[in-house]
């Protein structure tokens, strides 16, 4: 079956009985409607020991990730990955993830170029031993991110307190101009021997700028800030001061890096 631009593999009731395994240590599901899921006992899954789970470009409803999320009190590892719009409110996750709210130490939502379904973002708090996030930032702040002075209290009251490595996903720096070695600007991307600018916009530098500049404050373990073609950024001269004086400062990361960082690393930061 076809669901948005992706040929997708539709499962049925029966096919849970392939993931009915108490010694289950390491899920993968991609491109997968598993929506059918969502009838099954509530307790029909006994993956209790599962340490990573990784989802993606899937279909499911509220109730099919559930099933899989509920067992899951050792849960280390989890990504869920979107292309299209989310099943159901952004805001619901974090109450799904309960079960594993001790255990979860790496949480992945790469979900691109999409609208959140509501606008309150998603407390993310009680996940005290999250050392790595990936996240877009409107996800879990909301749009009143947009506003300087509500940051302060939006990172205590959403980010996981014990927060290592955060990687901004959707945070793409826009172009400002392209010119060569002669310094002659030209519109367009740079071919060969050409210079790419590029500037955060004034929403996404603020962010970036108070996560290094109070994390003291706020997030005192953050080690690392994480975004996209950071390398030809003019703003990065602006972050040097202060990853000097704070100990945490921002890194870049290649659309094709795929990031799953070693837990082992994670606690040596």
């Amino acid at each position: 079956m076809t669901l948005g631009n992706w040929a997708a593999f539709k499962f049925e009731e029966d096919d849970a009985v392939l993931f009915r395994h108490r010694k289950l240590r390491r899920m993968r599901l991609s491109y997968i409607d598993f929506s059918a899921f969502g009838k099954l006992e509530v307790d029909y899954f006994q993956h209790s020991d599962l340490k990573g789970l990784f989802i993606e470009l899937c279909w499911y409803n509220h109730d099919a990730l559930d099933r899989l999320l509920s067992p899951t009190a050792r849960l280390q590892n989890l990504l869920i990955s979107h292309n299209d719009q989310l099943p159901f409110s952004e805001r619901l996750y974090p109450s799904l993830l309960a079960s594993a709210q001790e255990s979860l130490r790496i949480l992945d939502f790469t979900w691109r170029w999409k609208i959140p379904i509501e606008d309150q973002g998603m407390d993310l708090t009680q996940f005290k031993n999250l050392h790595f996030l990936r996240i877009p930032p409107i996800y879990l702040l909301g749009s009143a991110y947009m506003d300087d002075s509500a940051l302060p209290e939006l990172i205590r009251t959403r980010f996981p307190p014990n927060l290592k490595m955060l990687l901004l996903e959707n945070i793409v720096p826009r172009s400002i101009r392209v010119m060569n070695e002669r310094g002659i600007v030209f519109p367009g991307y740079p071919p060969p021997g050409y210079t790419l600018e590029l500037t955060l916009r004034p929403r996404d530098y603020q962010l970036v700028r108070f996560l290094i500049a109070e994390k003291h404050h706020v997030l005192p373990r953050l080690k690392y800030v994480l975004m996209y073609y950071m390398e030809f950024m003019q703003d990065f001269l602006d972050f040097y001061p202060l990853v000097k004086d704070n100990g945490s400062g921002p890194s870049p990361v290649l659309t094709t890096d795929y990031l799953n960082p070693l837990l082992d690393w994670l606690d040596e930061l």
